[in-house]
């Protein structure tokens, strides 16, 4: 009766481990990986939630910060992962046309955890479910940011013009492959 009872409790703990939303998100990233057709779209924004309102003008020296919108285009929930920035978005910036290089220190961060494959052990990621075909806000990150010497924004400070900004995220916490956003403009005035 008790080995009964511990292959019950077996069974049951493996069936929970099967359905965990860490296997769940594997998998969708597996589906999506085999049907090229991502299930999840990624949406930016600069400003909107919860820095207030969108917004695409802002003034030298202002902070300015990227919202990340997923949306779930399937007909069923969705678990993606939610860690660092640094291991999950590659923000492309480009001011009139030209790409603009990340600040050196944010590179040399991104260089090191990727070479030394950094993430499970220092990233803290968690599930997140996306209910079906509704946009959700699930992360933010400072694009460029002059308020303090310490700093968690990836480019050093914009100087006026005109700049386009797309985000290459990871659906996974580490690994996998990325969905690439919409592509968004902002200026920056004197």
């Amino acid at each position: 009766m008790k080995a009964l009872g511990l292959l019950t409790l077996g069974i049951s703990m493996m069936l929970a481990i099967a359905t965990s939303p860490r296997t769940v998100q594997s998998n969708v990233v597996r589906d999506q990986a085999a049907t090229q057709e991502p299930k999840v779209k990624i949406s930016i924004t600069t400003g909107g939630q919860p820095f207030g309102p969108v917004r695409d003008r802002f003034r030298t020296g202002e902070q300015i910060p990227v919202a990340i919108t997923m949306t779930n285009t399937s007909n069923e929930p969705v678990y993606v992962c939610i860690s660092s920035p640094l291991y999950q978005d590659l923000p492309e910036l480009t001011k009139d046309g030209h790409h603009v290089p990340y600040m050196s220190c944010q590179a040399y961060v991104l260089g090191y955890s990727q070479k030394n494959r950094q993430c499970a052990d220092v990233s803290l990621p968690e599930p997140a479910l996306l209910p079906p075909q509704e946009p959700t806000l699930v992360d933010w990150f400072i694009l460029s940011d002059y308020s303090s010497l310490v700093t968690d924004g990836w480019y050093d400070p914009l100087p006026p013009g005109h700049y386009e900004l797309s985000l290459q995220r990871r659906i996974d916490c580490c690994d996998g492959p990325m969905i690439e956003s919409n592509k968004t403009d902002f200026e920056i005035d004197p």
